[in-house]
């Protein structure tokens, strides 16, 4: 909770010494992270679960729009969609792809999951996990090649070991059965 509260003024301090406030914004994740981790040292059944993922992960060429309904994927392995989609319906797990942080908010308020696993850029993430309250938010920041918003990219192995983690069930998606 004071994590959450402190947040927004040291955001503001960085701005006015000139600081790089996504270094700030990943600190800010990592800790909470790693206080999910240590506070939340239990496991999930996989409705338990919701993964968010940004709109922006999508290949911007593609034809079919998977925000708001992930089965649109085909899977071509163009982005990374297909292969999170695949982990996440073997593990039976919801995951929504959003198009931003009030459509996040609006699915967890709808969904109401025991546990988020989120992905996003850092100004998302830390406005996020400070939003939600009274769920576990484990964040993933995803990687910006082509600047933001725009085929955005992230470690699938780091989301399906994260979600392994989160588990309860013995069955776990292995890392071989990727489609890379």
């Amino acid at each position: 909770m004071g994590l959450k509260a402190l947040m927004p003024s040291v955001i503001y301090i960085a701005g006015i010494f000139s600081g790089n406030k996504d270094t700030i914004r990943q600190l800010y994740i990592e800790l909470n992270n790693m206080i999910v981790r240590k506070s939340q040292n239990r496991k999930y059944k996989p409705e338990e679960i919701l993964v968010i993922l940004p709109h922006c992960l999508q290949n911007s060429d593609c034809g079919y729009k998977v925000a708001g309904d992930i089965s649109k994927c085909k899977r071509c392995g163009r982005c990374c969609i297909g292969e999170i989609a695949k982990a996440t319906e073997e593990l039976g797990v919801k995951t929504e792809i959003v198009t931003g942080g009030t459509a996040a908010r609006n699915i967890v308020n709808t969904k109401k999951p025991k546990v988020l696993l989120s992905v996003a850029c850092e100004r998302d993430l830390t406005s996020g996990i400070s939003d939600i309250s009274g769920i576990p938010v484990f964040g993933i920041i995803n990687d910006r090649p082509n600047g933001p918003c725009i085929d955005t990219k992230v470690n699938t192995s780091l989301v399906i070991s994260t979600l392994n983690n989160m588990l309860e069930q013995s069955k776990k998606v292995p890392q071989d059965e990727l489609l890379h």
